[in-house]
C-alpha cells in the first residue's frame, strides 16, 4: 500500500506558536519569556535519615513542624518547610512512573503501558533483531525468530503511532514525525513476512530504527505531564507547556506567577479547537475514571471558573486552564484507599501522556491557525493578579528540573535549586488534584459532593450550586475576619455569589437544606431574615444561620424544663441576641484593614454590597461566638474539681470497668479530650486547642452485634446512678434523645452570660443554662484505643484526631472551622511525636534564669561555615549559647518572650554576637530590620535582656545599629561593618581567646580582645589594599618608596624578597650550590630588608652552610610573627614548612605585615563603634567626610567595589533614623 501525502505549503512549526505565546506574554508583562524544553517529571521526597517502615520514627515531623510554627507567609513557610523537610529526604525529580509496577512489569495485560516503556522495548527488540540476523560461530540466521521479533517491534511502533493519531482524521494530518515514522513502517508487515535474505533483513531494521526515532521525537512532545506527590494535602498531576522567564532583576513569587497567569491566558483562550479538545479529554477522563472504578468510591469534576460557568449555564465563557479534582471515598479501609489510588493515579498518568501525544498531533495540525489567532490580539488585557496558589506553585517552578535531572543522571555536584534571576514557568492546560486520604479536604469534599455532582449536556462534571455557595461564602468570610491573601479579587468574589443565590432554584434549595433547620432552632433569628428585602442577601444569612447552628451546637444545647419553666440553653440566647441585630447589617462594623475600601468599590451595586455587609455581620457574629466559647470554657474548667468528681464516679460505674475487660467502654472525647491530651503531653499549641464548652463521653462497643437501643439503656442506668448520688443531686439537669442515643445533662442554673456587642448601639445580653455533659453511644462495633490521663480515660490521640478531622469536614462556618483545624493540626502534631515536644533550647533556659550572660545568635545560611563557631571546649563546659534564625519569625518570637525576671535574676549579657548571615541594607539574612526589631529585639528587650558589648558581625550591618540599640545597656557599645567584607570579627580563634574572659565576667577583657581582632583586621584590609602592588612594583619603584620610608624596609622585604628565600629553602635535600644560585639572585636586591640580607650574606657551599642559613632563616619566621601578639603560640614547636608550619603563618598573616610599612595610607577599617550613652558613632575620619578623597576611593574599591555607596547610604540612613546623634572622626580607627 502507498500512502498519498497532501502537503500543505502553509504548515507551520508549532513550536514557533508556542514561540509567539512566549512573546506576547513577554511583552504583556516586560519580561524575558521563552519557550523551554519538554520535561515530564515526577516530584517526589526520597527516604534518607528514615525509613518507612520505622513505627516510631516519627520525630522528625516535629522538628520539621517546629521549623514552620506560627510562620503565617505561606510561600515563606513552604521554603522553610522544604529546607526542613531537606534534612531526612532527598529531593527527587525523575520520570514518572507507575505506582506498584516495577521496571519492566505489564499493567493491567499490557507488557509496556506507558509511551516510553513502549519505545524503550522497540529498541531492545530491534537490538535482539540485529544479535540474530549475526550469529556467532557462522551458524545460520533464525529466521523465525527473527521474523518473530521483528513482527513483535513492529506491532509495538504501530501501537505507539495509533496513539497520536487517535483524533478523528488525525492520520491525514501533515505531522512530520509521524508521517515519517508512517512512511518507515508502511509495507513493514508484508516485508517481514517475504523477508528471506540478509539484505531485505537488514533493510526492515534499518526502517523499523528510523520509525522508533521518529516516534521518540514525537514522543518527547511539545507539552509536559507532571505528577508531584511532595505536597503535603494533596496529590497534583498536571499537562502544561514548559516556558522560562529570564530577568536581570531578582523574579519575585508575584513575576513568576504573572507569568504562568498570561502563558496559559494567551495558551487557553481564543483557540475554540484546543478549548474543544480540552472539554473532550475532561470528558475521556471522568470515563477511564469510572471503568478504573466501577464501585463508585471516586468522584471525579470540574473546578474553579469554568466550573463556574457551567453552573450559570454559560459553559462558553470559561476561561484559562481546566481545573479538576478527583475525590477517593476517605471512608474506605486505608487498604483499599491506597489500592483504589494506586489504579487511579496510574490511569491519571496514563491518559495525561496519551494527552500529551494527541496534544503534539493537534498542534502540528492547527500551528498556523493558532499564529492567526494569536496576531488577532490587538489589546489584550492585563493578567489578572496571581493567587494565593499559584503563588505557592512559585516554589515549584523556581526548582531548575533540567539542572536537577543532569545531577542525578550524570552524578555532577549541580545545583538543583534556581539559579538567579531565571525560574521555570507555565501554560497550564489541565490540572488535577487529589486530596490525600487523611485530610480534611477528602472528607469534607466526599461528604459534601457525592449526592452534589452535576453532568452537563456536553458529559462535563461539575458541583451543584450549594457547593459553591459553601466555598464562596466562605472566602468572603475570610477576607472579613483579615486572613485572606486575595482582597483585590474580594468585590469580583461577591458579585459572583450575588449572581449564584440568584440562579434559578437556589431559593428551594436553600430552604430545604438550611430555611427548617434555622426555623427551628433560632426562630426569632429567621423571622428577622425573612424581612431582609435583598433576596440573595436573605438566602446568604439563612445559610450561615444554619451553619451557625451545626458550628456551635445549637441543635443540641437548647435548655430543659425545669421546675418553675423552661429554663434557656445556649440555642435560645443566641437568638435572643440576635435577631434584634439582624436589621442592624448596613452599620458600620471594625473591620480589617483594606475591607472598607473594598466596600467602596461596590457603592454602585446596591445588591453585592447588602450581602458584603451580610457576610461582613456574620463574620462579627462568628468573633463574638468564638470569644464567647472561649469564656465558657473558662467557666467550665473552673468547676473542674465539680466535674472531675462526676467522672470519676461515672467512670467506676458497674457500665464500665477500668480493672476488667468488657464489652463496653467509655472515654472522653471532644474539646475536653483534647485539652486533657494537649495539657498532659506539655503541647506547644494549646492555645489552638478547641476550647471546652462542655464534656463529651462516647460510648463504645467492640460487638458488632450489639444493639444501639440496648446501649442507651445501660448508659441510662448508669448516668442516673451518678445523679442520684448525694454529692450530685441536684447539680445536673438530666435531658435524654433516645433517637440520637445522646443523654445530655446542664447546668441546673443559668449561670452563663452570652454577649454580643456592636459597634454603634448598645450590648445585647442573655443568662441561659449551657449543657455541661453529653453522653453519645456510638454505632458498633468500635473499639478505640484510650490514654488515661490523670486517671480519667481519654480517647487515644489517633481517634480524637480522626474525630476532629471529621467534625472539621462537616462543618461550613468560617470561624468554627478554623478553630476546629488548628486543633486538628495541633493533636495530629501531638500524634506524631513520641517524646515530650516541647522545646528545650539551653540558651533560652540561660536567659530565662539569668545564667548565661553572653549568647550567639547565627543565621541558618552558616554564611562563613563553621569558621565562626564556638569552639568544642564551650560545649564542655556548657558555654555553647546559641539561638539559629530560621525563616521562622513567631517560633523566635516565642523562645525569646521570657517570664517576668525574679529580682535576683540577672538577665544581662556580656556579649551578643549577630553572626553567619549575609547582610544588606537594613537586612539580615532573610530578616528585615522590621523582622528583626518585631521578633528578636522587641522579646528580648521586654523580658529585660540587654548586653555591655554587641557585635553585629556581618555585611553592612551597621545599618541594623538603630534596630540594636534598644538591647544595648547603660554604657554599653555596637560594633558594626559599615560595607563588606570577606572577614569577620568573632572566629572561632577568637571565641577560644574569649573564653575565660566570658566565663569570669570581664567585659574589660572581652573589649580588649576584640579591639586587638579589630586592629588585626583593619590592618590586613590596609594590607589587602596595597599587597597587588607592592608585588609588581619594579626594583627602581621600590628603592625610590624606601628613599622616602627608610623604615618600611623589613615589611616591604617581608612581601617582595621573604618568599624568594623561603622557596630556595623549602627543599634542603637540594645540592647547595642550586641553593646558593637561588639565594644569589635574590641577594642582588638592593632593595633587601636588613634581617633578610643576613640570611643571604654567605652563600653556602656545604650541607652545614645549608643548616645554618635554615636556622638563620627560622629564627627570622619567629622573630617576625612575636610582632604580631599572636596567643596561645608556641612558636619553638612548629615545624618550619608545611601544614601548621612557621611558614604558614608568616603567609596567613602577611597582609597585616604589610601594613606595619606605615608609609602605605591606610585602607578605612569597616568596623564602627557606637556608643549607646550619648548615640556616639566612631568611624574612620577617612570614610566620615561628605567627600571621600580619591585616594582613599581607591584603595576602597579594592577592599570592596561598593564600599563607597555603601558607606554614604549606612550613614545617611542612621542620620535619618536619628539612630545616631553624633558622628565621631577618629584618624586610623584601628591601626
Amino acid at each position: 500500500m502507498v500512502r498519498i501525502l497532501q502537503v500543505r505549503p502553509e504548515a507551520v512549526d508549532p513550536k514557533q506558536a508556542l514561540e509567539q505565546v512566549a512573546e506576547i506574554a513577554g511583552a504583556r508583562l516586560q519580561q524575558q519569556i521563552s519557550l523551554a524544553a519538554p520535561r515530564d517529571a515526577a516530584l517526589t521526597w526520597k527516604a534518607a535519615a528514615v525509613h518507612p517502615l520505622q513505627a516510631m520514627e516519627t520525630e522528625h515531623q516535629g522538628i520539621v513542624h517546629d521549623a514552620v510554627r506560627g510562620m503565617d507567609n505561606p510561600e515563606q513557610r513552604k521554603l522553610a518547610e522544604g529546607k526542613a523537610l531537606g534534612q531526612f529526604y532527598f529531593f527527587d525529580a525523575g520520570a514518572p512512573r507507575l505506582l506498584g509496577v516495577g521496571q519492566g512489569e505489564a499493567y493491567d495485560g499490557d507488557p509496556h503501558p506507558l509511551i516510553n516503556d513502549k519505545l524503550r522495548a522497540i529498541r531492545h527488540l530491534l537490538k535482539d533483531a540485529e544479535a540474530l540476523l549475526q550469529p556467532r560461530g557462522g551458524a545460520p540466521v533464525d529466521v523465525d525468530k527473527l521474523r518473530q521479533v521483528l513482527r513483535t517491534a513492529f506491532d509495538r511502533a504501530r501501537a505507539v503511532r495509533t496513539i497520536f493519531v487517535s483524533l478523528p482524521d488525525s492520520d491525514q494530518w501533515q505531522v512530520p514525525a509521524i508521517d515519517a515514522a508512517t512512511h518507515a513502517l508502511d509495507g513493514l508487515r508484508h516485508e517481514i513476512a517475504q523477508a528471506n535474505t540478509v539484505p531485505r533483513f537488514a533493510e526492515i531494521i534499518r526502517r523499523m530504527e528510523m520509525a522508533r526515532r521518529n516516534l521518540t521525537e514525537a514522543a518527547n512532545g511539545l507539552g509536559s505531564v507532571q505528577m508531584f506527590y511532595v505536597i503535603e494535602t494533596f496529590y497534583l498531576f498536571r499537562l502544561l507547556v514548559r516556558y522560562q522567564i529570564e530577568s536581570p532583576r531578582h523574579l519575585s513569587d508575584e513575576a513568576i506567577a504573572e507569568a504562568s497567569g498570561a502563558l496559559t491566558d494567551l495558551m487557553t483562550n481564543g483557540h475554540p479547537w484546543l478549548n474543544d479538545w480540552l472539554r473532550d479529554k475532561i470528558v475521556e477522563l471522568a470515563d477511564r475514571i469510572r471503568r478504573v472504578d466501577p464501585a463508585n468510591n471516586t468522584l471525579f469534576f470540574l473546578k474553579g471558573g469554568r466550573a463556574l460557568r457551567y453552573l450559570e449555564g454559560q459553559p462558553q465563557r470559561g476561561k484559562n486552564d481546566w481545573d479538576t479534582q478527583i475525590v477517593i471515598n476517605p471512608e474506605l479501609p486505608p487498604a483499599d484507599w491506597y489500592d483504589l489510588f494506586r489504579r487511579v493515579s496510574n490511569e491519571v498518568l496514563m491518559a495525561l501522556q496519551d494527552f500529551n501525544a494527541e496534544l503534539y498531533t493537534l498542534l502540528h495540525h492547527h500551528a498556523a491557525r493558532m499564529q492567526q489567532e494569536l496576531a488577532d490580539l490587538v489589546q489584550p488585557p492585563d493578567p489578572p493578579p496571581p493567587n494565593q496558589a499559584q503563588l505557592l506553585d512559585v516554589v515549584w517552578d523556581r526548582i531548575d528540573l533540567d539542572a536537577l535531572e543532569d545531577w542525578l543522571n550524570e552524578d555532577e555536584l549541580q545545583d538543583p535549586l534556581p539559579r538567579r534571576h531565571k525560574a521555570n514557568c507555565k501554560a497550564e492546560l489541565i490540572d488535577i488534584g487529589l486530596p490525600r486520604y487523611d485530610t480534611i479536604e477528602a472528607l469534607e469534599q466526599w461528604r459534601h459532593l457525592r449526592e452534589n455532582i452535576q453532568i452537563a449536556p456536553d458529559l462535563v462534571p461539575y458541583p451543584g450550586p450549594l457547593y459553591y455557595i459553601a466555598e464562596y461564602l466562605m472566602m468572603v468570610r475570610e477576607v472579613f475576619a483579615g486572613h485572606s491573601h486575595s482582597l483585590r479579587k474580594a468585590p469580583v468574589r461577591i458579585e459572583r455569589l450575588y449572581n449564584m443565590l440568584n440562579l434559578p432554584g437556589v431559593d428551594a434549595l436553600v430552604a430545604a437544606h438550611h430555611g427548617a433547620v434555622v426555623q427551628a432552632r433560632l426562630p426569632l433569628s429567621y423571622d428577622q431574615v425573612l424581612r431582609v428585602q435583598d433576596i440573595p442577601s436573605r438566602r446568604a444569612l439563612l445559610v450561615t444561620l444554619a451553619d451557625f447552628i451545626k458550628a456551635y451546637g445549637l441543635d443540641k444545647d437548647i435548655g430543659f424544663n425545669g421546675a418553675q419553666g423552661p429554663v434557656m440553653g445556649f440555642a435560645q440566647a443566641f437568638d435572643a441576641v440576635l435577631a434584634p441585630l439582624v436589621p442592624a447589617l448596613p452599620q458600620e462594623a471594625p473591620y480589617p484593614p483594606g475591607v472598607a475600601d473594598m466596600l467602596n468599590t461596590l457603592n454602585q451595586q446596591p445588591g453585592p454590597l447588602c450581602l458584603a455587609r451580610a457576610i461582613g455581620f456574620a463574620e462579627q457574629v462568628s468573633q463574638w461566638a468564638e470569644a464567647h466559647l472561649k469564656e465558657r470554657a473558662a467557666f467550665v474548667l473552673g468547676r473542674n474539681a465539680e466535674l472531675n468528681a462526676f467522672l470519676q464516679f461515672f467512670f467506676t460505674s458497674h457500665l464500665v470497668s477500668p480493672t476488667e475487660e468488657r464489652e463496653l467502654q467509655a472515654a472522653i472525647r471532644g474539646s475536653y479530650g483534647a485539652w486533657l491530651q494537649g495539657s498532659y503531653a506539655n503541647s506547644l499549641r494549646t492555645a489552638d486547642l478547641d476550647p471546652t464548652a462542655f464534656i463529651s463521653i462516647g460510648v463504645y462497643s467492640s460487638n458488632p452485634h450489639a444493639a444501639p437501643p440496648v446501649l442507651f439503656e445501660l448508659l441510662q442506668d448508669a448516668v442516673q446512678d451518678c445523679l442520684q448520688q448525694a454529692r450530685f443531686v441536684g447539680r445536673f439537669e438530666r435531658s435524654d434523645d433516645p433517637g440520637a442515643q445522646v443523654i445530655r445533662l446542664f447546668w441546673n442554673q443559668a449561670d452563663l452570660t452570652l454577649t454580643f456587642q456592636p459597634v454603634n448601639g448598645d450590648a445585647r445580653t442573655a443568662d441561659y443554662a449551657g449543657l455541661a455533659i453529653e453522653f453519645v453511644v456510638l454505632p458498633p462495633p468500635a473499639r478505640p484505643l484510650l490514654t488515661y490521663v490523670w486517671g480519667l480515660p481519654v480517647l487515644g490521640l489517633r481517634d480524637l484526631v480522626g474525630e476532629y478531622r471529621a467534625e472539621t469536614a462537616d462543618i461550613e462556618d468560617y470561624g468554627c472551622r478554623s478553630r476546629l483545624r488548628r486543633t486538628t493540626d495541633a493533636l495530629g502534631e501531638n500524634a506524631t511525636r513520641a517524646i515530650d515536644p516541647a522545646i528545650h533550647n539551653p540558651a533560652t533556659a540561660a536567659l530565662r534564669d539569668g545564667t548565661g550572660h553572653h549568647l550567639m545568635i547565627s543565621s541558618d545560611s552558616l554564611a562563613i561555615g563553621r569558621g565562626a563557631d564556638y569552639p568544642q571546649s564551650y560545649a564542655a563546659s556548657n558555654m555553647a549559647l546559641k539561638l539559629v534564625l530560621t525563616r521562622n519569625r513567631a517560633a523566635l518570637r516565642k523562645a525569646l518572650t521570657l517570664p517576668p525576671a525574679a529580682p535576683s535574676v540577672d538577665r544581662s549579657l556580656d556579649l551578643l554576637v549577630i553572626n553567619q548571615g549575609h547582610g544588606d541594607l537594613g537586612r539580615f539574612a532573610h530578616w528585615t530590620a522590621k523582622d528583626l526589631r518585631d521578633n528578636l529585639v522587641g522579646p528580648m528587650a521586654r523580658s529585660g535582656v540587654r548586653a555591655n558589648i554587641i557585635v553585629l558581625d556581618f555585611c553592612l550591618s551597621a545599618s541594623l545599629i538603630g534596630c540594636f540599640a534598644a538591647l544595648c545597656a547603660p554604657g554599653g557599645v555596637i560594633l558594626s561593618h559599615v560595607y563588606s567584607t570577606s572577614d569577620v570579627l568573632l572566629t572561632t580563634e577568637v571565641w577560644r581567646q574569649l573564653e575565660q574572659s566570658l566565663k569570669h565576667r570581664d567585659v574589660a577583657g572581652v573589649r580588649r580582645i576584640l579591639d586587638q581582632r579589630a586592629t588585626a583586621m583593619s590592618e590586613g584590609l590596609t594590607g589587602l589594599a596595597h599587597v597587588e602592588a607592592v608585588r609588581s612594583w619594579s626594583e627602581l619603584e621600590t628603592a625610590v618608596y624606601l628613599q622616602h620610608n627608610p623604615f618600611d624596609a623589613d615589611p616591604i622585604s617581608i612581601i617582595r624578597y621573604l618568599p624568594g628565600i623561603a622557596h630556595a629553602l623549602q627543599n634542603p635535600n637540594l645540592p647547595p650550590a642550586v641553593i646558593a644560585q637561588r639565594l644569589a639572585e635574590i641577594a642582588q636586591s638592593r632593595n633587601l630588608g636588613f634581617n633578610d640580607r643576613a640570611i643571604v650574606a654567605i652563600l653556602p657551599a656545604t650541607p652545614e652552610q645549608v643548616a645554618h642559613i635554615i636556622a638563620l632563616f627560622r629564627n627570622r619566621l619567629i622573630m617576625i610573627l612575636i610582632r604580631l601578639n599572636l596567643p596561645n603560640c608556641d612558636l619553638q614547636a612548629l615545624p618550619l614548612f608545611g601544614a601548621g608550619s612557621l611558614w604558614d603563618m608568616v603567609i596567613d598573616h602577611r597582609l597585616r605585615l604589610l601594613a606595619q610599612a606605615r608609609g602605605l595610607r591606610r585602607c578605612p577599617t569597616p568596623l564602627t563603634i557606637f556608643s549607646r550613652d550619648d548615640a556616639k558613632l566612631l568611624i574612620d575620619e577617612a570614610i566620615a567626610k561628605p567627600q571621600i578623597a580619591p585616594e582613599v576611593r581607591a584603595l576602597l574599591s579594592i577592599a570592596e567595589p561598593s564600599a563607597v555607596g555603601d558607606i554614604v547610604a549606612i550613614l545617611d540612613e542612621l542620620f535619618d533614623e536619628d539612630a545616631v546623634s553624633v558622628l565621631q572622626e577618629v584618624p586610623d580607627l584601628f591601626q
